[in-house]
């Protein structure tokens, strides 16, 4: 059994679908928060998406720059 949903927007799901349109998705995977929301009013958890990490004076994971590599402009 699957989980019933309604378009906010249009989308595709198996066909295009507008908004107001009542259907029943498989899985919370296929669940896409930018045009449905589940038709019981539950809310769905948000997909986690990976953040870079900084660390240190190293922004966003920046690699660490190597003075051999550099030209010597003096």
């Amino acid at each position: 059994m699957g989980i019933k949903v309604i378009a906010t927007a249009p989308g595709y799901y198996g066909h295009y679908r507008e908004p107001g349109d009542e259907f029943e998705i498989a899985d919370d995977e296929a669940f896409h928060h930018s045009w449905m929301e589940r038709s019981d009013g539950k809310p769905m958890k948000k997909p986690k998406v990976a953040q870079p990490q900084a660390t240190g004076n190293n922004p966003a994971g920046a690699l660490p720059r190597n003075p051999a590599l550099e030209a010597d402009l003096s």
